[in-house]
């Protein structure tokens, strides 16, 4: 009977012990799940970091572009109001020469 319970005792202790590795274990695991899911992280972070950069750079020349091509267009729209303007200058000027002398 002392040596059922013995082997008994035996059991229960190396259960215990069959439980507390399986509970280091699983510790490690949790721990290095952890580290992994930080650098994948870290890593999503910086990939993100670096696509919005590379927008914004895309998005600013695309911006200077536009800029640059409205500046153009209203350049030359007052170069052609100033043509326009000083074509007709002389004509204008004798025009309202006939009305001052006329009248």
């Amino acid at each position: 009977m002392n040596e059922v319970i013995t082997k008994l005792y035996e059991m229960e202790e190396t259960a215990g012990r069959i439980l507390a590795d399986a509970q280091r274990y699983k510790e490690r695991l949790k721990d290095q799940k952890e580290l992994e899911w930080q650098a994948m992280e870290k890593e999503l972070r910086r990939n993100l970091e670096m696509y919005l950069a590379d927008e914004e750079k895309r998005y600013q020349k695309e911006a200077k572009e536009e800029i640059r091509q409205i500046e153009e267009k209203h350049t030359r729209q007052m170069q052609e109001l100033d043509d326009a303007l000083y074509g007709h200058l002389e004509e204008l000027a004798d025009e309202i020469f006939q009305r001052i002398t006329e009248g």
